[in-house]
């Protein structure tokens, strides 16, 4: 007859891997009966793409973190909550590394510029649906601070027109262009 040693620490990882993936597929199955009166992996992945991953992050905190506190041999509760922390973190990581890869999409587009060295009476006025604001500098001298906001990206030229006064009937139009760089550095 042979004996067979066992290594505590293997035994204790074990443990640990076989609580985890039995309190994940656990837990996503009771999540799934309970949403989609069907348990499946299946509709645990339709609640993974409706929520994302900050699903995955409440599910590790408070399920798999609560089935680890509560194993009551000590070494593989400390076995088995460093192994939760440590995907806890790095699902963290994961997390926040993709969304800085790869960034929502904007739901407003913002090009805005300054238009300087104008002085008492001159006037700006534009046909464009954007923002002007006076901006008072030393006495007559004055600038506007302009934004413009859409929905989609604007590539094209603003019209803006300068009148010397405000009762002038001519005016000096200028084509701002607005590229698609302008869009680059938001």
């Amino acid at each position: 007859m042979t004996e067979t040693r066992y290594d505590a620490g293997r035994i204790a990882l074990l443990a640990a891997a076989i609580l985890l993936g039995t309190s994940i597929y656990t837990a996503a199955s009771a999540v799934a009966e309970h949403a989609f009166g069907v348990p499946s992996p299946e509709s645990f992945i339709v609640l993974l793409a409706q929520y994302g991953p900050m699903a995955l992050i409440v599910f590790m905190v408070f399920v798999v973190l609560s089935k680890a506190n509560a194993t009551e041999d000590p070494r593989v509760r400390l076995v088995a909550q460093r192994c939760t922390w440590i995907s806890i973190f790095l699902l963290t990581a994961v997390i926040v590394i993709f969304w800085l890869l790869h960034p929502p999409p904007r739901k407003e587009y913002v090009a805005e510029g300054v238009i300087r060295n104008l002085r008492d009476p001159e006037m700006i006025t534009t046909n464009e649906e954007m923002y002007l604001h006076f901006h008072h500098i030393f006495k007559k001298d004055f600038e506007y601070v302009w934004r413009l906001i859409t929905p989609e990206p604007f590539v094209g030229k603003l019209e803006l027109m300068l009148q010397k006064t405000p009762t002038d009937r001519e005016a000096l139009i200028y084509a701002i262009p607005v590229s698609s760089d302008f869009y680059k550095g938001r």
